[in-house]
């Protein structure tokens, strides 16, 4: 799991070199203050050291995890059977080296998609309510009925026209949006599209 993680995190594949444990039957009698270290792994992966780099290098680093005050890596474990799914289809891009183009974005894309439906939300009814309450929190209204153009144009960018008959299924332009909305500061500024223009050549490329 760590190994997948740091992976995430570095975008690079991590191979595991070796793996001991201590316990207390292991103590040596001479220190016995000192307990042997038994090995019980050996990889056979690549050993190399990786350079520190610099923070923006990386999509989080190890400091981030356990630094931050959230919990972030005991819930990367606990939750990581819903997360499993979602990490192999990200880090596929670095353990595959000769990965197409075309499969790579297949399954980013995919990648967000089920993380979408499995950590937002996968019931329209419910992700309708949570967008409108997103909107209304960041405009300072209560009710649709005071959405400004600059409130629908938001609300219009995270549910989709092919949503808006509260259809059972969550469509990927729905999915995608809330999470490029949500991230909006951090994306917008490196593409030469409206992040509607994107939006949309993302959802017609996957299709």
């Amino acid at each position: 799991i760590l190994r997948n993680i740091l992976s995430l995190g570095m975008c690079r594949s991590i191979y595991i070199d070796g793996i001991e444990y201590y316990h207390d039957s292991h103590k040596m009698e001479e220190i016995p203050e000192y307990i042997h270290p038994m090995k019980i792994f050996s990889g056979t992966g690549e050993v190399g050291k990786q350079k520190p780099g610099n923070p923006w290098e990386y999509l989080f680093t190890l400091k981030d995890l356990t630094d931050n005050g959230c919990m972030c890596l005991k819930n990367c474990f606990s939750k990581y059977q819903k997360l499993k799914p979602i990490v192999e289809l990200a880090t596929v891009a670095f353990h595959y080296k000769d990965i197409s183009t075309e499969m790579l974005f297949l399954n980013l894309t995919q990648g967000l998609e089920t993380y979408h439906a499995r950590f937002v939300s996968d019931n329209p009814k419910v992700y309708f309510e949570m967008v409108d309450h997103l909107v209304q929190e960041r405009y300072g209204v209560s009710s649709k009925d005071q959405y400004t153009s600059y409130a629908l144009a938001d609300r219009a960018f995270m549910i989709s026209e092919r949503n808006e008959d509260k259809t059972k299924q969550l469509h990927l332009k729905s999915r995608l949006g809330y999470l490029f909305y949500m991230r909006d500061e951090v994306w917008t500024g490196f593409i030469g599209y409206s992040r509607e223009e994107f939006l949309q050549k993302m959802v017609d490329t996957r299709n």
